[in-house]
Parts: C-alpha cells; sequence; structure tokens
C-alpha cells in the first residue's frame, strides 16, 4: 500500500520501519498509483491538490497510528477515515470529501484541456505537477497557430489581473480571453472549472 506524507507529517525513520512492516511503503510523490495522503491540516500544498485531483483519499496521521495498532496499512475506504479540518475548508472554500468524489465520479478536471502560462513566475514545477494531476495538457510554448474549435480547450493563464505578461502570441491567435492562476488552484481544489469567474478580457 503505497502512501505519500506531506512534509509536516513526514514519518520518522522508526515509522517509516512500522510502516514497511504493516505492509505499506512510503511514495515520493502523489502517483496514481497511491492509495492516501498523509496531512494533518489542509493546505493548498502541490501534494495536497493532487491528491485531490487523482480522487485520493486524505487521511490524517492519526489514521496511520490506528493503522500501527491493527498492525496492518489498510485502505481508508470509510469516508469518516478521512482528514476533517472544518477551518481549513472554510478558508480555502471547499469541501475535502465532496471535492475526492467529485474526482472520482467526473474524472480529471482538466481532461482535454491545454495549459499554458504566459507569466513565467506561474509556470513552476509545482503548478505543472498539479495541471498533470488534474488531467491537463501542459505547454512549454504557445502553438503558431491553432484551430477554431481546439481554442476554447487552450487555457492561457497569468499571474493575476495585473500581471499578465507577453499576450502579443495570444492575441495573435485571437483567442478570446487569458485566465488568473486561480483558475487551476480552484479547480484542483474543489473540482469546478469555473472559467467565467477567473477570466480576464484581453
Amino acid at each position: 500500500v503505497a502512501i505519500c506524507f506531506s512534509t509536516e507529517c513526514r514519518p520518522s525513520a522508526a515509522d517509516e520501519r512500522r510502516i514497511a512492516a504493516c505492509g505499506g511503503r512510503i511514495a515520493a510523490s502523489v502517483s496514481s498509483d497511491v492509495a492516501m495522503f498523509v496531512a494533518d491540516r489542509l493546505k493548498r500544498t502541490a501534494k495536497l491538490m493532487s491528491a485531490i485531483c487523482r480522487g485520493i483519499p486524505v487521511v490524517s496521521s492519526k489514521y496511520i497510528l490506528r493503522c500501527f495498532e491493527r498492525g496492518q496499512i489498510t485502505q481508508p475506504y470509510d469516508e469518516t477515515d478521512w482528514l476533517q479540518d472544518a477551518a481549513g475548508e472554510r478558508s480555502w472554500g471547499f469541501t475535502l470529501s465532496q471535492s475526492i468524489k467529485l474526482a472520482r465520479d467526473r474524472g480529471p478536471v482538466l481532461k482535454d484541456y491545454q495549459v499554458h502560462c504566459a507569466t513565467r513566475t506561474t509556470a513552476t514545477k509545482d503548478f505543472k505537477e498539479i495541471v498533470a494531476a488534474a488531467g491537463g495538457m501542459y505547454l512549454t510554448s504557445l502553438p503558431a497557430r491553432i484551430p477554431e474549435e481546439r481554442k476554447d480547450s487552450l487555457l492561457v493563464i497569468v499571474e493575476d489581473r495585473e500581471t499578465r505578461g507577453d499576450l502579443r502570441l495570444v492575441r495573435k491567435l485571437k483567442l478570446p480571453s487569458v485566465y488568473v492562476k486561480e483558475l487551476v488552484m480552484a479547480a484542483a481544489t474543489t473540482q469546478e472549472l469555473d472559467l467565467v469567474k477567473f477570466t480576464v478580457e484581453i
């Protein structure tokens, strides 16, 4: 059973041995074969958002301790085993269990979308990781031309409404709008792609 841990919940060497003895293994990243992600509070990290996008249960470190008591790392099938963080949910505006279930039921929220960052500061390794986990295809550069029917599936991202970067090629491609980075961040947590809310007219 593959387990990925948040930075703040990283297990000690002794706990790593206990995890192995209980049939678990530690994964460095949130890949599709990970059974659970361990975090004690909701923070919009790349790992947590990737877990949500992949429909992977998020549990607290207490769940791992209960697995130690049972002598076996078990899958957290029951929703009551998942992380409970009402304050974090209010702060970030989403319900963890609902988002995980949406990802499972609907599939990747960015499926069939291509994503490109017009602002270099936005194109971080973490951002690209989130796009991939959400089922999107990241483009390091824009194509010289794009068919009219595919323009709606190309999301050009800028850092915010004031920091837009170089949009000359975007205008040349006659794309109707670009979107602020929060489009992808909110989609990763809520599993809802709100193009209207995060659009920037160009």
